[in-house]
């Protein structure tokens, strides 16, 4: 893909939107280029990569590799485009090795993590009976849980076939990935005020599961009388307010902004969106925006927490 016959740069996709025209333009450029020598069939309207392996093809999402790049000078581009595909054919062959091994769990349970991803974005094209399917378990209506491998170079999805051999129930997988966390170096964790000077718990890092740390936080997995508000922007930061009074309304307000900056900016994007964990379960808490204004729009569930704790005693 490249510039038109009318001079113009080709119009972006949604998944492209961290890019102006112009940048748009030089990204696809650099992609097009970097799989001319590989055996790839790109779709750039739905930011996938069709990779045709020894035994299946599968799809390689574009956005993350855009948002890296959006990130960086553009003369640092080509090499990282370079890097990112690289990475991704030693995956492949350290995935041919997996799969020789993978039926037998005992060999593979060190290796298991858990991702978190937005469950309405699609894997590839749609209508593709090839379309992978990721593994796991739904934490709200529009996140899932999915069970990786984490292998030495980046993670690999658990494939159904492999799952369907393993004698373990789903409880047991799940605390088993959780549990293989605290095998990799934790995040970084910090208070932040917002401007209102509530408190915010920040979880940050550099690893692929810093978000999937959101499953070990004590507040979140213990009894807290009225849970917390959730915001997951990206792989690498976590968002987290204790619900104990009408406070929570300014820290809403100021995690709404942020998640919506770090969702832009990615990598890795999960969700705009706030959650609130209560009782082990995940509600979302959506917002609309109005004339450019971002409007708060809880369910009914979460307007009548915020009536109770209204009724308490400041």
């Amino acid at each position: 893909m490249g510039r038109s016959s009318t001079g113009k740069s080709p119009r972006r996709p949604p998944w492209a939107r961290c890019f102006d025209s112009e940048q748009f333009w030089v990204f696809t450029t650099l992609i097009e280029s970097e799989l001319r020598l590989r055996a790839c069939r790109l779709d750039m309207e739905h930011g996938v990569v069709r990779v045709a392996g020894p035994d299946r093809a599968h799809d390689l999402g574009l956005q993350n590799v855009a948002q890296i790049c959006a990130s960086l000078p553009r003369t640092e581009w080509s090499e990282t485009i370079h890097d990112h595909f690289e990475s991704i054919f030693t995956i492949d062959r350290e995935s041919e090795e997996l799969a020789r091994r993978a039926e037998n769990f005992d060999d593979v349970r060190h290796l298991l993590r858990i991702r978190i991803f937005d469950r309405q974005v699609p894997q590839g094209p749609p209508n593709d009976p090839k379309k992978p399917v990721l593994v796991g378990f739904p934490l709200a209506d529009d996140l899932l849980a999915a069970f990786v491998f984490d292998l030495p170079s980046a993670m690999r999805s658990v494939a159904h076939d492999e799952r369907r051999s393993w004698d373990i129930g789903d409880d047991d997988l799940r605390d088993i990935a959780v549990q293989n966390l605290a095998l990799d170096p934790p995040p970084q964790q910090a208070v932040v005020p917002t401007p209102d000077g509530i408190a915010v718990r920040v979880l940050s890092g550099s690893s692929l599961y810093t978000a999937s740390h959101v499953l070990t936080l004590p507040e979140l997995v213990g009894e807290h009388p009225y849970g917390a508000v959730v915001a997951l922007p990206n792989r690498h930061a976590v968002l987290v307010h204790l619900v104990e009074s009408l406070s929570v309304l300014p820290a809403v307000n100021a995690m709404l902004g942020a998640t919506r900056g770090l969702y832009r900016d990615g990598p890795g994007s999960i969700s705009m969106d706030l959650y609130w964990v209560h009782n082990h379960k995940w509600t979302r808490l959506p917002f609309v925006v109005q004339d450019r204004t971002v409007v708060f729009a809880p369910p009914p569930s979460f307007v009548a927490l915020l009536e109770r704790l209204g009724e308490r005693p400041s």
